[in-house]
């Protein structure tokens, strides 16, 4: 049995608006083994983005606790929370986030740079990561030369260049048509392949099916979770057919 790579106990997050206090979570109980897949669904507001926020040590919660290895980083400085997201967390966002002035490789190659790493150190391995996701040709392009499929890749990458244990991905396929969806899906479920943690918020059921385990949040609260059998079938490398 594979340990916990996170737990969260009685997470809330609230916020303050004026006078009135406005929960976004409420109470979340939550354990991921190490090297599982999760997809989170849910209607607009009900939270999802704000808990992948606090999984990724973007956002910290009003209460409770949260364990990322074993390490409680609900009580960790904004320096030490900067520290575990550059070396043990992956962030794939629906809009990419590059920097437009930078080129794919150099976009990749940034959060290294930022951990003191040579740029030619950086740079060769932003290339490796880039041909990893089956865009190498792409390497000198900057993101407004690129389709949304190549931008969204590019991101994978990006988030892969620390060597996460695990990689948030937030409707990384809302901005996609569905040929460059589906290459991004197979990127991501290569990754879960290899053993990473992958934790996936989608509006589309059929994608979320094919974790292993589907959680759907409403109001801040998990109201119903399934374990689904196409997840455990991404395991053997079963071709992408949502």
């Amino acid at each position: 049995m594979k340990e916990n790579i996170l737990e969260m106990k009685d997470v809330w997050k609230v916020y303050l608006l004026g006078r009135v206090e406005v929960p976004a979570i409420r109470g979340i109980n939550l354990s991921v083994r190490d090297g599982e897949y999760i997809s989170i669904t849910g209607p607009s507001g009900s939270g999802k983005s704000t808990l992948l926020n606090i999984i990724g040590c973007l956002d910290s919660p009003t209460s409770g606790s949260i364990y990322l290895r074993g390490v409680d980083i609900s009580v960790l400085s904004e320096n030490e929370l900067a520290t575990i997201r550059r070396r043990t967390i992956g962030f794939v966002f629906q809009t990419f986030n590059l920097i437009p002035g930078l080129t794919a490789e150099e976009n990749v190659a940034l959060p290294m740079r930022f951990d003191g790493v040579s740029k030619r150190e950086a740079m060769g391995r932003a290339v490796e990561l880039l041909n990893l996701v089956g865009i190498g040709e792409r390497a000198k392009h900057k993101p407004l030369e690129m389709s949304g499929g190549e931008r969204q890749r590019v991101a994978i990458a990006r988030a892969l260049i620390n060597n996460p244990k695990m990689v948030l991905a937030d409707e990384p396929t809302g901005n996609l048509d569905s040929k460059s969806g589906r290459k991004v899906i197979e990127v991501l479920e290569d990754l879960y392949n290899k053993g990473i943690t992958l934790i996936l918020i989608t509006h589309d059921e059929k994608l979320a099916m094919r974790a292993e385990r589907e959680l759907h949040i409403e109001d801040g609260r998990f109201v119903s979770e399934r374990e689904n059998k196409k997840g455990k079938e991404n395991k053997k490398g079963e071709k992408i057919g949502y």
